[in-house]
């Protein structure tokens, strides 16, 4: 299985008052020159980010590589007919 999303994030900490308030440190975007790709495909007409991961990685909860291996932040920005680069599973 692959990692999570946010797996190699730190989890942090600090006190208000007598509470201690856990929170996993900021996520940054991987350049995604650093993310070994398959290949490329284009976006199907009305195709959404997780059917593009079922189609791809055959796992709709990996949508986060597909997103991260194109640069989007905004994961609805990958638009039908574009194409997109396919992240290694």
């Amino acid at each position: 299985m692959s990692e999570g999303r946010y797996e190699k994030c730190a989890i942090t900490s600090y006190q208000d008052g007598p509470d201690k308030i856990q929170y996993l440190q900021r996520r940054f975007l991987p350049k995604a020159r650093e993310i070994g790709t398959l290949g490329e495909t284009r976006v199907g007409d009305g195709e959404r980010l997780d059917q593009l991961a079922t189609r791809l990685l055959d796992n709709p909860l990996l949508f986060w590589k597909v997103a991260d291996s194109n640069e989007a932040m905004n994961p609805f920005s990958l638009e039908e007919e574009t194409t997109v680069k396919i992240p290694k599973p």
